[in-house]
């Protein structure tokens, strides 16, 4: 398998985010480290072979200067979005987003 690169950064566009009262409790559960790993072998298994941008509901001091999250960091909402491009049958596609509404929910998506 590859090695993919996470690259973290605040959300660009909020306006899919649920309001509090209308979120529900995922059922899985995972490490960050854990979920990483998972996310490694789906996107390779679609044809990534680089990156894959993690959009937070952080501020940009929150993250290191290698697009890594602080230890310290608190996301004002539990949304998060995926990003990255995948290679199939020589054509680039735009890969999607999935969004998870609680954070602790966010490190099992």
């Amino acid at each position: 398998m590859s090695r993919i690169e996470y690259i973290n950064k605040p959300l660009s566009d909020m306006s899919w985010l649920r309001p509090d009262f209308d979120r529900t409790t995922s059922m899985f559960r995972a490490t960050w480290a854990d979920t990483q790993d998972i996310l490694a072998l789906e996107v390779t298994a679609i044809g990534v072979r680089d990156q894959v941008v993690i959009g937070l509901d952080v501020r940009e001091s929150d993250l290191k200067i290698n697009g890594q999250i602080r230890s310290g960091a608190k996301p004002s909402t539990p949304g998060v979005e995926v990003a990255f491009v995948a290679i199939q049958a020589l054509h680039a596609r735009r890969g999607g987003g999935v969004c998870c509404h609680r954070w602790p929910d966010a490190v099992s998506c």
